[in-house]
């Protein structure tokens, strides 16, 4: 591949990257979108009239015929132009070596070659035909007006011998050959030697077959195929979710139609966890709200049962929360301990315990181990009932016991314990001044700094959230604001021009918000107040302004 298809390659690839990004963003969207027209019942009366005809025009066996010869003559057609790209220099007696012609110089008999029509040649092709060719004959074997292909510059040229030249004194131990296509008046500038011949043309072609190989050997035929290949493996998989949202939706508006869960076929229940669940999808009846939504509509029973089992688990020492959409899970350091969960309207209650264990005991449980999601807690038990209720208390205290966890007299709160549940604390909107009236201390302190920069007429202070900011001009000098009830001074200085000195502060230049007042002084007492008051006349002085006098220009 040459530098130059190289090039071709890259931005085909890129070409294709965004014309993958935009169609698979345009894809979701209209997806997602026609999901949600079905669900509404938008889609009801097409859906009704789909399934009633389904029987009468079933036509997914047609569209997997031809999708799969789509792609048996795509992967054809490329291994074709990948055996012809790759041959394309080696030639054979009895094997052809297939060339895609590049031009139209044999395309048609020019009327000034009279040896054309002299001795009726007539075996022309024209641009894009794929030729036979084979390995050239000895070099005496040539003979006039045979086609030959020949190598000029790594270039390979298919045109006839129009005339031969015999050894004599300037070539004594090799022919020459003069070659010209037939649809061209002169020949070939330069004759041709014997050892740049290569292969001869004995009349077999198809035509008009080369562009198609062209293409597919080139990188945006590549891109292409990739392109339809995605396509292929998409569109099934877009089909199929379109098609379930479809007959979970018929099932609704049909009820007529509904089926029991034995009776659903297995290409149903493939991708469901067991047949209830798959007969919930299909009839559109998912319950998608969460663990706590459905807790909280459930029946005072059920909401007894839970309470039951979580004040057990709520004294445990360590013990915590952790909430998903539709589950509760209970873990004691990182050992997982109980997974609540519902299923239909029953509570179900997964834990941390290897079911083999208990395989000959008198519980009564399902081994769910297989199933991904619950395979740190694979030991499903259904709380429906006073004795299952008090099965699970009774196997949470032996994970208790195997783990050497503590169990405390009292429950904790369920608040206490539940991950990212801590409480915000209200924030304080109020301004500086608002917030400095409630310190008198630092308002004593803040007023001794004040004073310096209220002696300038030219400094402005700006008011800002939560701070105050005092400039000379457009030049920063310094911002007040309060951490918690300490009063803090951002000063317009380096950091590193002071180095180890007596002044006790931090560099605060990472802080964008601050990147112009980068030396942060505590003020929490006077002596550190006098400390600002002699830091703050260094940054004015070093703007030019005098405290106590006349500033200069």
């Amino acid at each position: 591949m040459s530098g130059y298809d190289v090039y071709v390659f890259i931005l085909c690839l890129i070409v294709f990257a965004i014309l993958v990004g935009l169609s698979s963003a345009m894809l979701t969207i209209i997806v997602k979108s026609t999901v949600k027209l079905i669900r509404l019942g938008a889609e009801d009366e097409n859906i009704k009239k789909e399934y009633q005809n389904a029987k009468k025009r079933n036509c997914k066996g047609v569209d997997f015929i031809l999708s799969l010869l789509l792609c048996v003559i795509l992967c054809v057609a490329f291994i074709f132009s990948v055996v012809v790209g790759f041959r394309e220099t080696s030639f054979s007696e009895t094997i052809p070596t297939l060339k895609v012609v590049n031009s139209a110089s044999m395309a048609k008999k020019h009327e000034k070659n009279e040896y054309l029509f002299e001795n009726d040649l007539g075996n022309q092709f024209n641009t894009f035909d794929i030729i036979f060719t084979y390995k050239a004959p000895d070099e005496f074997d040539l003979k006039l007006y045979d086609i030959v292909v020949y190598e000029v510059d790594g270039v390979y040229l298919v045109h006839r011998i129009v005339r031969i030249e015999e050894p004599n004194s300037v070539h004594p131990n090799e022919r020459y050959f003069l070659c010209q296509g037939d649809a061209v008046e002169s020949p070939d500038r330069f004759p041709v030697r014997y050892s740049q011949i290569k292969g001869i043309y004995r009349g077999e072609r198809i035509p008009f077959v080369g562009s198609l190989v062209k293409f597919m050997q080139s990188p945006a035929g590549w891109l292409c195929i990739l392109l339809v290949v995605a396509a292929m493996i998409v569109t099934p998989l877009i089909e199929k979710l379109i098609t379930k949202e479809k007959a979970a939706r018929y099932l609704i508006i049909a009820p007529e139609a509904a089926v029991s869960a034995d009776e659903l076929p297995e290409r149903d229940i493939e991708n469901a966890k067991d047949k209830e669940n798959a007969l919930e999808e299909l009839n559109g009846k998912r319950n998608f709200k969460t663990f706590k939504q459905r807790l909280k509509e459930s029946d005072a029973v059920v909401k007894e049962r839970y309470s039951s089992v979580q004040s057990l688990l709520l004294k445990i020492k360590g013990i915590r929360i952790i909430d998903g959409k539709t589950q509760r899970n209970y873990k004691c350091k990182s050992a997982p301990i109980l997974r609540f969960t519902f299923r239909g309207k029953t509570l179900n209650a997964y834990l941390g315990l290897e079911p083999k264990t208990y395989e000959d005991s008198k519980y009564i449980f399902t081994d769910v181990s297989s199933v991904i999601k619950h395979a740190n807690y694979p030991m499903r038990l259904k709380l429906t009932s006073e004795r299952q209720t008090r099965w699970c208390k009774e196997l949470i205290l032996d994970i208790v016991k195997n783990n050497g966890f503590t169990l405390l007299e009292n429950p904790v709160s369920e608040r206490s314990v539940l991950v990212g549940a801590k409480s915000k604390k209200k924030k304080d909107t109020r301004s500086f001044d608002e917030r400095l009236k409630d310190l008198p201390v630092a308002t004593e302190r803040y007023s001794k700094i004040k004073a310096i920069l209220d002696s300038i007429e030219t400094i402005r202070a700006i008011d800002g959230k939560g701070q105050k900011t005092f400039k000379y001009g457009n030049a920063p000098i310094a911002r007040f604001a309060l951490r918690k009830n300490t009063l803090n001074a951002y000063l317009a200085l380096t950091v590193q021009d002071f180095g180890d000195d007596a002044y006790m502060h931090h560099d605060v230049s990472s802080v964008i918000k601050h990147s112009n007042y980068p030396f942060r002084v505590p003020v929490t007492s006077d002596v550190q107040a006098d400390w600002v008051c002699e830091l703050i006349e260094k940054i004015l002085k070093n703007n030019g302004v005098t405290v106590g006098g006349d500033y200069e220009n």
